[in-house]
């Protein structure tokens, strides 16, 4: 099977259940563009559509999870500015995940038929929505949780 995203160590966060996670996302993405590119039912792409779309949301509102968890622990006064950056750096993760999911929303609503050129722009915007989360926003957090 063909797979247009494979997984690479870059897109781990140092979190061993939100790498696991990506992990799933990636398979995910790559049964999408396989089932598309074999020409399967649209039960089947409406399945697997709709299975990214639930474990996305999931993966989300974990990160969200223990991204709080993590501010929460920084309460300390010895750590009052990294307390203070933190925060900061948490929120607008977090406001980052509402975008992100909504982006999925449109990517998966402007699915077109089932050809070839159909396939590849598909496949082509959910490796680049992956990729956005992954590298763009999730990179900077193995530093975070490395000082965990």
């Amino acid at each position: 099977m063909d797979r247009p995203l494979q997984w690479s160590e870059s897109f781990s966060v140092g979190h061993s259940e939100l790498d696991e996670e990506h992990r799933r996302l990636v398979a995910n993405i790559n049964d999408i563009c396989h089932a598309y590119r074999t020409g399967q039912p649209p039960k089947r792409l409406h399945a697997l559509l709709n299975s990214l779309e639930t474990d996305t949301k999931k993966h989300l509102a974990h990160e969200d999870a223990v991204l709080r968890e993590f501010s929460a622990e920084t309460k300390r006064p010895t750590r009052a500015i990294l307390k203070a950056i933190t925060d900061a750096a948490v929120e607008q993760h977090i406001a980052a995940h509402d975008q992100s999911f909504a982006q999925l929303g449109v990517i998966m609503r402007a699915a077109g038929p089932k050809t070839p050129d159909a396939a590849s722009v598909l496949c082509a915007e959910l490796t680049k929505w992956f990729l956005d989360h992954a590298i763009k926003y999730d990179s900077h957090l193995k530093t975070i949780f490395q000082a965990m």
